[in-house]
C-alpha cells in the first residue's frame, strides 16, 4: 500500500486532506504561510531577534542525537551560536546525548542543583539544567512581569532538549519557554494522528508560540510538500493554527530553513521566561569552570 493511501486510511477525521492531487509549493510553505512569516518579521528594516527558545517535540523516534547535532550545524547559517539545553533528563538520554557531544559522565552533572555548560566547539554550548533551576524560571509569578530587552550581541538560540517518551508525559511547563515548537514527525499516519493531537491540546494553553513540523525517516525528502501541504491545511482549518515548516532530515541528509526560527513569540510569558533563562545562561558562563574559555553571549 502506497505511503498516501496509508495517511488517508490512518487519519479518518481528516482523510480529505490526505488526498487528491498534490500541489506544489515554495520551499517556505504556502503563499497563507509566507504572508503570516511577513506580518511577524515586519518590513525587512528591523533588526533580527537576538534571543530565540525553541524546542523540537518529538512524535518520531527517528530523531536520534545524531539528527540534533547534525540539525545544529545547519542552524549556524543562522544563529551565531546555539544551546543545547536539557531539562533533567533521564539517564539514559543523557547517556545518548553524551556519546555524540562527548560530555562528562552521568555522575558528575546528575547531582547538580544549578545549570551546567560545557562548550562543544566555538558555535555550541551543550546546558544540563535541574529541575529545580527550571522551575525557579518558569515560576508563575514570573509570568506577570515585563522582561527587560534582551539587548545581546549575537544571534543566540536555545533548544530545550525533549525526548519521545518527554512529550508523551505532557511536559506543558517547558512550553512556557519557548517561541518556537518544532513537531518531529515521520510519515506515518499514527505519527501525524499523535502530533494533531498534541497540537489540539496545546496550542491553545500557549497561544504565543509559533508551531511548525520537521519531517524525518523514510520518504521524507520525497514527501514534504505533500505531508505539510495537508498538515498545515488541516491546522488552519480545524485548529484555527497556522503551521510553518522547518524541514526534513533523511539518512543523514538534512535540509532546513532556518531563517523561520527568527520570528519570536509575542507573548509576555515567553518574554519573562526568557529573561530569566539569559540570567542564567550569563551567570553560567562566569562561573562555570567549562565554559571559561568560551566567548561570551553578551
Amino acid at each position: 500500500m502506497s505511503t498516501e493511501k496509508k495517511l488517508t486510511r490512518g487519519l479518518p477525521e481528516i482523510s480529505p486532506l490526505f488526498c487528491g492531487h498534490r500541489k506544489s509549493i515554495s520551499k517556505n510553505g504556502t503563499d497563507r504561510e509566507q504572508n503570516r512569516k511577513h506580518s511577524i518579521n515586519g518590513t525587512g528594516d528591523e533588526a533580527p531577534p537576538s534571543f530565540v527558545c525553541a524546542s523540537m517535540i518529538p512524535f518520531s523516534t527517528q530523531f536520534r542525537p545524531p539528527d540534533v547535532v547534525g540539525l545544529m550545524e545547519h542552524l549556524t547559517t543562522t544563529f551565531d551560536q546555539i544551546f543545547y539545553v536539557t531539562v533533567a533528563p533521564s539517564q539514559s538520554r543523557y547517556e545518548a546525548l553524551a556519546q555524540v557531544m562527548f560530555l562528562p559522565a552521568w555522575s558528575e552533572v546528575s547531582s547538580r542543583s544549578d545549570m551546567y555548560l560545557q562548550t562543544i566547539n566555538e558555535r555550541f554550548v551543550f546546558g544540563y539544567m535541574s529541575a529545580t533551576a527550571f522551575q525557579s524560571i518558569i515560576h508563575p509569578a514570573l509570568m506577570v512581569q515585563a522582561a527587560r530587552g534582551l539587548q545581546l550581541l549575537k544571534k543566540s538560540l536555545v533548544l530545550v532538549d525533549q525526548s519521545s517518551a518527554e512529550v508523551s508525559q505532557h511536559h506543558q511547563d517547558r512550553l512556557h519557554l519557548l517561541d518556537h515548537c518544532v513537531l518531529v514527525v515521520e510519515a506515518d499516519a499514527n505519527n501525524l494522528t499523535e502530533a494533531y493531537e498534541w497540537l489540539r491540546v496545546s496550542a491553545p494553553e500557549h497561544p504565543g508560540s509559533l508551531y511548525s513540523l520537521l519531517l524525518v525517516g523514510r520518504g521524507a525528502g520525497a514527501l514534504w510538500e505533500f505531508i505539510y501541504e495537508r498538515f498545515h491545511e488541516m491546522a488552519t482549518r480545524f485548529l484555527d493554527r497556522e503551521l510553518g515548516f522547518l524541514g526534513w532530515i533523511e539518512n543523514g541528509a538534512t535540509n532546513v530553513y532556518s531563517d523561520f526560527l527568527l520570528a519570536e513569540a509575542q507573548g509576555r510569558a515567553q518574554h519573562a521566561t526568557k529573561r530569566k533563562l539569559f540570567d542564567a545562561l550569563s551567570r553560567s558562563f562566569t562561573t562555570n569552570d567549562h565554559v571559561r574559555n568560551c566567548q561570551a553571549i553578551t
